[in-house]
Formats: structure tokens, C-alpha cells, sequence
């Protein structure tokens, strides 16, 4: 998805969130598309040749601001689950470690395994 189709659906969400700040969702489609952005940067960053040390940093910086906005997209959206929901915990837990949040990253570790027995 290119960046101006990535911020077109932020967009309606964000107007769907305006409506209904309990639309789930929408909570959860904002939070994965950030999510989708960062693992895009990844994928730049792997193909970056060792010389490009600070093109490397900017795009490490611009995936960290991603998760970032992420994060509380996907809380709303796992807070309105009825029961919870493997796939936000998982991607929750990912985007926690990922920005060195370990306790935040423990607690959803945790909750996976307990979907899981």
C-alpha cells in the first residue's frame, strides 16, 4: 500500500473514530496500518547496503514514530474486546518489545499464553 493510500484510510477510520470513539474496529485498522509502516521501513532498512549508516538511522527513527502511534489504536481496540483477541495481543506484544517497553511486553506475553493453553 503507498503512503497516500495509507493516510486516505487513516483518514475515513479517523472520521469513523469521531462518530463512535468505541468503533473497535477502527481503533484496530488505524493501529495496524501504523504497524504496516513500520514493517515497510524494515523491509527498506534489510536492503540498505552498510554505507548507508545514517539512511539507516532516519528510517529506524520513522518506524519507532509508527509503532508509537500504533500503540494506543491497538489498547482502545483491545480494551472494547469482549474476550481477548490473539492477533491484537500478538501485535500488541510485538510493537511493545519492539520499542523496548519489557514490562508492557511481559504483561501481553503473558496473556498470549494464557489464549494459548
Amino acid at each position: 500500500m503507498v503512503k497516500a493510500t495509507f493516510d486516505e484510510a487513516i483518514e475515513v477510520y479517523k472520521k469513523a473514530i469521531a462518530i463512535d470513539p468505541n468503533e473497535r474496529n477502527a481503533n484496530f485498522n488505524i493501529g495496524a496500518i501504523y504497524v504496516n509502516r513500520a514493517v515497510d521501513m524494515n523491509q527498506t532498512m534489510s536492503a540498505l547496503d552498510m554505507k548507508q549508516q545514517a539512511e539507516y538511522d532516519r528510517l529506524k527513527a520513522e518506524k519507532l514514530e509508527y509503532l508509537k502511534k500504533s500503540l494506543p489504536y491497538l489498547e482502545k481496540a483491545a480494551q472494547m474486546d469482549k474476550k481477548p483477541d490473539a492477533q491484537v495481543i500478538r501485535t500488541l506484544y510485538s510493537v511493545t518489545l519492539e520499542l523496548g517497553m519489557a514490562e508492557k511486553a511481559t504483561e501481553y506475553k503473558k496473556q498470549l499464553d494464557a489464549l494459548s493453553k
